[in-house]
């Protein structure tokens, strides 16, 4: 590891160190936008410009501030801006559904309401910055089983509580420099912007067209030599799938979470990052202060299911509890609680829910009922074994499958709904039925697109006479989550479209009948997208991006694609290897 870190006293808040840094040594890059290097000093401005925009327009201490900004300096320097004055930010991407939006915002009652950039010209606020660590520091809302989505309240001391530890355990200093691919209402975003402004480094931020397109991460990790990847699985995946160069000298810290970690990503990472970099995965709850354990990744086991969880981080703890709430023994399944120092304060007006997930026990110590299940090893090794419950996660966004059935019900013919999620742990796909009349598969989802966020919308809609029931006369879940459409057109393709679609058959899983239906309602996403790109430059040596996938999503539109590359006579088409 590193030793670059300059040493700093305990973290009280997030954006304390930050600002301490901006005053100590106001000329380093704390930020870096679109070929914009933004020092220290110059954040701290932009900062204490967004604090007096919002000091002038009421907003006070304890007060909650709604941001709905786009990727950028100014989504950044709004959030130090808010908690400057010691208020909370609450985080909403601007692509949230309107519906949505404004469920959080009656939810969370904001003082303030910010949607434009307009405070960068304004005078820099002269008050004194708050520094509370038991204040709250933002709301991040997730989905809710009811229909609602939940806000989760987390102060100063819970996040500071895992950020500080990540940054001592791996050395992160001022060398350091992360590329910042989530969006800052995903708590991921928390450790890209305070843990790094925090430890004096840099954050490279992505606009909000190409902050999916991995061609652009590449060179963004070329130019600046960004040191710190931090993701779900599927992305660093769909990185190392559509990556040009062969290696990466200057990666050296690979923070994975929010999913299933497969097997094979830890040695795709060792083969084209630095001799001493290191791949860690972590897992926890947005409840339990983004982070709560870890798993350093040396080398697989073959008798691993999948990564392990690891252990608790510092100055957090985990039990494995049965239904009665007694300790599992070793080797027993049981549901994860976690406890410590990052939890929490709880759900925003919802104080039966708080009560309910956020238990005191005997001993009076505090714990978070995760719903997730795992057991422990003889060696105290935590492994991941699944949810309790119908949620899930997908590309690291935590789904509650009642909330997409509970919009899906509030639309008119349609009398119950249930939603699952098809495939293996890796890469799954929402899938939807329905009882009721017959209603157009684009009418539903243009309404599911107005109450839910993008990554929530099913793959596929499906209208059925009955639900299967299992034999105790309920829902038989698991027997739609293995239901297939069964087609029997037969298609015999030329040889591009034969390519195109063995390639996308292989990719899905499924074959493909309708060959102009978008590839993105059969279960594509942007892995398989990435995986595709993969397949036709090895499979052809013809080159297409990620962009173009998305603009041409059908295997017709593919196949003219391919077509045009071939008559400029770039290569032959060739089927060869594996995806």
């Amino acid at each position: 590891m590193m030793n670059n870190r300059e040493p700093f006293n305990k973290m009280e808040t997030l954006h304390g160190e930050f600002y301490e840094n901006a005053l100590k040594y106001p000329e380093r890059i704390a930020l870096i936008y679109e070929n914009e290097k933004v020092s220290y000093k110059m954040l701290r401005l932009y900062a204490l410009r967004a604090a007096n925009y919002m000091w002038q327009r009421g907003v006070r201490k304890n007060d909650r501030v709604v941001v709905i900004l786009p990727r950028g300096i100014g989504q950044v320097a709004a959030l130090l801006g808010i908690l400057a004055i010691g208020a909370a930010y609450v985080p909403i991407a601007i692509k949230q559904p309107s519906a949505r939006r404004e469920k959080i915002i009656e939810n969370v009652k904001p003082a303030f309401v910010l949607q434009d950039e307009t405070f960068l010209e304004e005078t820099p606020w002269s008050g004194c910055i708050e520094n509370n660590p038991k204040d709250t520091a933002y709301i991040i809302y997730t989905s809710g089983s009811s229909g609602e989505p939940k806000g989760v309240e987390m102060s100063h001391a819970a996040a500071t509580n895992t950020i500080e530890e990540i940054l001592r355990i791996w050395n992160i200093g001022v060398e350091d420099s992360v590329l910042s691919i989530s969006a800052f209402d995903f708590d991921l975003s928390v450790f890209d912007i305070f843990g790094l402004l925090a430890a004096g480094g840099t954050v490279i931020l992505i606009n909000e067209d190409d902050f999916r397109d991995p061609e652009v991460w590449e060179k963004l990790i070329k130019i600046y030599g960004i040191t710190i990847w931090n993701s779900a699985p599927a992305l660093l995946d769909m990185f190392l799938i559509m990556r040009k160069n062969n290696h990466f000298d200057k990666l050296r810290l690979a923070l994975v979470s929010g999913d299933w970690v497969p097997l094979y990503l830890p040695e795709k990472w060792y083969k084209v990052t630095s001799i001493n970099s290191q791949f860690v995965a972590l897992g926890g709850a947005t409840e339990g202060g983004i982070w709560s354990n870890y798993y350093c990744v040396s080398k697989i086991d073959k008798s691993w299911n999948s990564i392990p969880y690891g252990q608790a981080l510092p100055k957090q703890k985990y039990r494995i509890m049965d239904e009665n709430f007694v300790d599992c023994g070793v080797n027993i399944p049981g549901e994860l609680q976690i406890g410590g120092g990052s939890l929490a304060k709880g759900y925003i007006n919802d104080e039966e829910l708080t009560m309910k997930k956020f238990i005191t026990d005997v001993k009076g110590e505090r714990w978070y009922r995760t719903g997730d299940r795992g057991m422990r090893w003889a060696d105290g090794t935590i492994e991941f074994l699944g949810r309790m419950d119908t949620q899930v996660k997908i590309r690291g966004h935590r789904i509650e499958l009642g909330e997409i059935e509970s919009v899906l019900k509030s639309f008119l013919g349609i009398k119950e709904a249930v939603v699952v999620a098809q495939g293996d742990k890796y890469h799954k796909e929402l899938v939807a039925f329905y009882l009721g009349e017959y209603i157009a598969e684009n009418e539903i989802e243009g309404y599911l697109k107005l109450h839910l966020p993008e990554y929530s919308i099913p793959n596929s809609i499906i209208r059925l006479e009955n639900f299967p029931l299992n034999a105790n006369g309920k829902v038989d879940r698991k027997s739609l989550a293995e239901y297939k459409k069964i087609d029997s057109v037969e298609i015999i393709p030329d040889k591009a479209l034969n390519i195109v679609l063995t390639i996308w058959e292989e990719l899905l899983g499924n074959k493909v009948i309708d060959l102009d239906e978008n590839l993105f309602k059969m279960g594509a996403d942007s892995l398989l997208a990435a995986r595709f790109v993969g397949a036709m430059n090895t499979r052809c040596g013809i080159e297409v991006h990620m962009k173009e996938v998305f603009m041409n999503p059908s295997i017709n539109a593919l196949t003219k694609l391919v077509d045009t590359r071939k008559k400029t006579g770039i290569t032959e088409l060739v089927e060869e290897g594996e995806i």
